[in-house]
């Protein structure tokens, strides 16, 4: 788009150039200056700034009195003089022009390195995505496989795993439905326990009672008939076994 808008500009310029240098042209004047007879030495070849030093030179050497010459002279001058003043104009043009010119060849310079550098872009863009889809097909192929080396496992530990599930959703269920019985015949052993409890611990302290009874005997020798007959009589037939014993 910039390198379309600046061609329009040079194009546009050059058109401006072209009209001014129409303006220039000063074949006319060369012509007309060979027919009045005066001698300024006009050549086909001169341009309007080599007229008009001519003709300055002209009037510089004039030494006639004659006014109607001198007036055309000067007249000549003038013509000349509006023409070449477009001359600078028209090489600033040309200068402008040409700096165009040049611009425009670097940027299309430029442009090519850039299409060159797309080009190659592009060409590794397309090759990284070719090796992209073969290495992607190459996976799904391999995904593939996989799952159809391991959906058989996979499934029957799926299923074991729902039926663990299963299961320990049912034992808790179980569990909240015997949890009152269970409490409740937790509670009714802890009570018929109870009495066993009592009585063991009540046959200890006899227990001990009785052996500290005998210890006491034995050490003082007691024959004490009344303590002797309110012994266990379990105790009572291990005592005389040890009497006989010792006879």
């Amino acid at each position: 788009m910039f390198l379309k808008f600046l061609g329009n500009e040079i194009e546009l310029l050059r058109k401006r150039q072209n009209e001014l240098t129409a303006l220039t042209k000063v074949d006319d004047i060369i012509q007309l200056a060979t027919l009045t007879g005066y001698d300024l030495d006009f050549q086909s070849t001169d341009d309007a700034r080599q007229l008009l030093k001519k003709v300055s030179d002209a009037l510089e050497r004039y030494g006639g009195e004659d006014r109607v010459e001198k007036f055309a002279l000067l007249r000549l001058k003038t013509i000349i003089q509006e023409r070449s003043d477009y001359l600078p104009t028209i090489n600033y043009i040309n200068w402008v022009i040409q700096i165009k010119i040049r611009f425009k060849k670097q940027l299309l310079s430029k442009l090519s390195d850039i299409e060159d550098k797309q080009a190659t872009l592009s060409e590794e863009y397309k090759s990284t995505k070719d090796e992209i889809q073969t290495l992607t097909q190459k996976l799904n192929m391999l995904a593939g496989k996989i799952r159809y080396y391991w959906a058989k496992p996979i499934a029957y530990l799926n299923a074991d795993i729902c039926y663990a599930y299963k299961e320990l959703d049912e034992n808790e269920e179980r569990r909240k439905i015997d949890k009152p019985r269970l409490c409740s015949e937790r509670k009714d052993l802890f009570q018929k326990l109870e009495p066993v409890q009592s009585e063991y611990k009540d046959k200890k302290r006899k227990k001990a009672d009785v052996m500290e009874e005998l210890k006491r005997m034995a050490n003082s020798h007691s024959s004490d008939q009344w303590k002797w007959t309110n012994l266990h009589p379990g105790l009572r037939a291990v005592i005389m076994f040890a009497s006989l014993s010792s006879g």
